[in-house]
């Protein structure tokens, strides 16, 4: 394997966690079914709100004003999170594709395969970490303010999402990351066994 294929290798094992996670995240966000299922169904005009307000159908109804305000930098941080998705979906498809160009189905197994592996121990750490102390560094990573300290006793927002909601949420995209990921490591076998047995067939 050049150095380039080496390289190109590498940053595609890196990039597929990052999109199975992004990707899974997008399937979430704007899956009204799924608010639906882990919420109190009182709340289902203003989840339709919020919804049709990240998609940019609606202004904001009835939260506060300090809700209003910490829900401009989520809206603003799930552009930013789909926008990555696309693009790194985007150089994802042109290394596939300059290897099957070339057919290099074992370099293609290799990023299927490593890529989900690496997803897996992300996943993993993940799941051993405390979901309060997670909940925590995300806000504190994600936004450069205090906004999104609301109190159950003012916000709407609050009252709608509650901690176990985000821990519902945040279950379920890796869960979702994962059944993709597993596919996508069978396909990645599949070519990799492919490529050995045919250099075995041709010795």
């Amino acid at each position: 394997m050049n150095l380039l294929n080496k390289v190109l290798v590498i940053l595609g094992v890196i990039i597929l966690p990052l999109i199975l996670i992004s990707g899974s995240f997008y399937s979430y966000v704007y899956n009204e079914k799924f608010y639906m299922k882990n919420i109190d169904s009182k709340y289902e005009t203003n989840v339709d709100n919020l919804i049709n307000y990240f998609l940019d159908k609606e202004d904001l109804k009835d939260y506060t004003e300090k809700d209003k305000m910490h829900l401009i930098d989520v809206k603003s941080l799930i552009d930013k999170t789909i926008l990555s998705f696309y693009l790194l979906l985007g150089m994802l498809f042109f290394i596939l594709t300059y290897f099957l160009i070339y057919l290099k189905y074992k370099e293609i197994g290799f990023i299927l395969i490593f890529g989900f592996c690496f997803f897996a121990l992300i996943a993993l750490l993940l799941y051993f970490v405390p979901f309060d102390a997670l909940f925590l560094k995300f806000h504190l990573l994600s936004f450069n303010n205090d906004l999104w300290l609301l109190s159950p006793d003012e916000s709407l927002l609050i009252r709608i999402f509650n901690q176990s909601f985000f821990m519902s949420f945040f279950y379920k995209i890796l869960e979702r990351a994962f059944l993709l990921g597993s596919v996508l490591f069978l396909i990645g076998a599949y070519l990799f066994k492919q490529r050995q047995t045919k250099r075995f067939n041709n010795v």
